[in-house]
């Protein structure tokens, strides 16, 4: 038993040794500086958002929320992973300005082609799209397929900013569009004139500022006639960009497909009930996908088995921070749905608490899943999406009309379960084989 009990009581000391070498890394530097910029742009627009919930009510707050989920999932459509391909390849090449460049270029290129036949593709498949959700918002589908092209040049910016460690001015950037969100939102509870509309029409075009800001500092990375790029760079991206494809489309599927299986099931106003929980847990997605920028790109760099095993263990702070937060959250959550988005969303409470764990689930696995990033294992990214996308499906399919909204919640949980036993899984795999040689 003493050994045993040895074993036990080194662990919170090897989680304090981590995390004290850790403070001292640049890595943890970067990830508090992108942080604090996403807590306070995070902020902003959890304002904005409790603004329009209380202002719209959960009836029209679930058309408002249909709406975005659209604009990001067609955003991601017409990205068709080529986010991804960026993360992957360019901090590899990124003190090589010239091959930075020409993949640059070439990406842009894609991107061209792809939101040409993306807004064609959108806008003839629209009334079938309204049809199959059950959501006859004819007036809002010009807004949705504007808001997706401009989030498209608004992350093609970000992924390229955070690349080169431009982690404040991404903050900035961040920062402002949260700001004019929230401005935009008391403009139309001012003038009360068609408000869902122009909501969805401001939260659309809200990138524009921020895209117009990024030329100051991408200026020579961007609006460039592609170039070609090396026959080596070619074959290892057109290995990779299938996975990519893959796991991005997945991806559409993971994000909101639960919300549009409620819309297409229920009425608007659980829709609005739904999503007021999903909002709330907006401000630990958001540190998630900070978290991620991060990761992505210093784990790209992390060739050699030490150091990657010093950042295996520096990934358990994270862990541990997150079952923290999920712990100090439950006991507020009620009062935190009265302060933000109301009393009149207190009927999505149990919703709430099984999103938030997710949430912090998926904070949780953020430095596992970026670990992969700097392995040559592309598929691990198309087969986890198919997991996740496979199980979020299969479970509304099946018990959504049966147990309601929570089934739709808890679609999101188990599929996330399931994606972190098959990361560690995979790590536990690779770590093993690479042992062996």
């Amino acid at each position: 038993m003493r050994p045993i009990a040895h074993k036990l009581l080194a662990i919170p000391l090897t989680i304090l040794d981590t995390f004290q070498l850790s403070v001292k890394s640049s890595a943890v530097t970067q990830s508090l500086t992108a942080f604090l910029g996403n807590i306070l742009s995070s902020f902003i627009f959890a304002t904005a958002l409790i603004l329009i919930s209380r202002l719209l009510g959960p009836q029209q707050f679930g058309i408002f929320s249909i709406a975005t989920a659209l604009i990001v999932m067609f955003s991601r459509i017409i990205d068709s992973g080529l986010n991804a391909v960026m993360t992957r390849f360019l901090p590899e090449i990124k003190e090589n300005k010239t091959q930075a460049k020409q993949l640059i270029k070439q990406v842009l290129w894609w991107r061209l082609w792809i939101c040409v036949f993306g807004i064609i593709g959108m806008w003839l498949l629209g009334p079938e799209i309204q049809n199959i959700l059950n959501y006859q918002q004819p007036e809002l589908w010009g807004s949705i397929i504007l808001g997706a092209i401009l989030l498209v040049i608004f992350n093609h910016c970000i992924t390229i900013m955070s690349t080169f460690d431009k982690y404040a001015q991404v903050n900035m950037l961040l920062i402002v569009q949260g700001m004019i969100k929230l401005v935009s939102i008391l403009v139309v509870i001012l003038l009360g004139y068609g408000v869902t509309q122009s909501l969805v029409f401001l939260y659309a075009v809200a990138p524009i500022i921020t895209i117009f800001l990024s030329w100051k500092w991408l200026k020579e990375w961007l609006w460039m006639m592609p170039a070609k790029i090396s026959a080596t760079w070619q074959q290892a991206i057109i290995r990779f960009a299938p996975h990519s494809l893959v796991g991005t489309f997945a991806l559409v599927i993971i994000s909101h497909i639960d919300l549009l299986f409620v819309q297409s099931n229920f009425s608007s106003f659980d829709t609005g009930i739904y999503a007021g929980a999903s909002r709330i847990t907006q401000v630990v997605t958001a540190i998630t996908l900070s978290s991620a920028t991060v990761f992505n790109n210093r784990a790209t760099r992390y060739h050699d088995r030490a150091t990657q095993k010093k950042y295996l263990q520096k990934s358990l702070i994270v862990t541990l921070l997150s079952v923290m937060g999920f712990v100090c959250f439950v006991p507020v959550s009620k009062l935190i749905i009265m302060l933000t988005i109301g009393p009149e969303y207190i009927s999505g409470l149990s919703v709430l608490l099984i999103l938030v764990a997710n949430a912090f689930l998926g904070l949780a696995l953020i430095p596992y899943i970026s670990f992969f990033y700097a392995l040559d294992v592309p598929q691990y990214f198309s087969i986890g999406g198919i997991l996740q996308a496979v199980t979020i499906v299969a479970i509304n399919s099946l018990y959504l009309t049966q147990f309601g909204l929570t089934a739709a919640a808890y679609s999101r949980l188990i599929a996330t379960i399931i994606f972190g036993l098959y990361t560690v899984g995979m790590i536990w795999y690779w770590w093993g084989r690479q042992s062996k040689k």
